[in-house]
């Protein structure tokens, strides 16, 4: 059993037409993709060259995503992030969507996370400026 973590909230932003995408639970061979649909969807690309998907509205709260897609290649819906590995990416982006639903509470709001990858996940955090 593994102890966890707490990260706290604060942030929001926009929306689009619906997409639809598979997404995997997690590693094992037994998940089944899920799928999902998205109105504005933001493809992250990891260190292994993986897609983690997430709303639009969610990634603008990364203050570097943000720029990357508002910047010069204003549009593009794809983002590579070469220095985040897919698993801490995952849960930045579980992060993001907690984040923009509990964007209404005054106070932080806890978010638990694995404590064997807290470091990476605050290094990340930091490098995505969320």
């Amino acid at each position: 059993m593994s102890s966890s973590t707490q990260l706290s909230n604060n942030n929001s932003s926009p929306t689009k037409p619906e997409t639809t995408h598979q997404e995997r639970v997690d590693d094992s061979p037994a998940s089944l993709p899920e799928e999902r649909t998205f109105e504005d969807p933001v493809t992250l690309i990891s260190a292994e060259g993986e897609e983690v998907v997430i709303e639009r509205e969610h990634a603008m709260i990364s203050g570097t995503l943000r720029n990357m897609l508002l910047g010069p290649r204003d549009g593009d819906s794809t983002v590579h992030l070469p220095c985040i590995p897919r698993h801490i990416l995952e849960i930045v982006s579980q992060y993001l969507e907690y984040n923009h639903a509990n964007r209404e509470v005054k106070e932080p709001v806890d978010f638990d996370v694995p404590s064997e990858h807290a470091k990476d996940i605050m290094l990340a955090a930091h490098f995505l400026d969320c």
